[in-house]
């Protein structure tokens, strides 16, 4: 997956640097090439790139639809009732512990299973995915 993009990110910069208007007269030529690297750069990671937003939190294994539903309408209620707002938070916080706990239940499960059968590698693989 890196690879891949890596490889697109390389042939966009490239696509960048062809389509740069290299008739611009400037006097510093360091400046010159400068903007002209950073104009093709940042195209080809607009192009390229995933733009991530940093208010937005990776979401847990454990964590349902429903869940990030009810996040949402906190939220929107944060500021208006105080009151709600408890009330909202309190059952996302109840709902987060039951998910999380089926969760780790059933991948538990999983690895008893997998013990059992002394599938001792499918088993590291799984604790080390669930410790993520």
């Amino acid at each position: 997956m890196r690879r891949n993009a890596a490889a697109k990110f390389g042939k966009a910069v490239e696509q960048g640097i062809k389509e740069i208007d290299w008739t611009r007269n400037t006097e510093d030529i360091d400046e010159t090439w400068n903007q002209w690297n950073k104009e093709a750069l940042i195209k080809a990671a607009e192009k390229v790139l995933p733009v991530e937003n940093s208010t937005v939190q990776r979401k847990k294994c454990w964590m349902t639809g429903e869940i990030l539903e009810m996040m949402e309408d906190r939220r929107r209620i944060k500021d208006r009732n105080s009151e709600k707002y408890r009330r909202a938070n309190k059952e996302i916080v109840k709902r987060c512990k039951q998910e999380k706990t089926k969760w780790y239940t059933e991948k538990c499960k999983i690895i008893e299973q997998l013990e059992e059968n002394n599938k001792m590698q499918e088993m590291h693989n799984e604790v080390k995915k669930m410790m993520k």
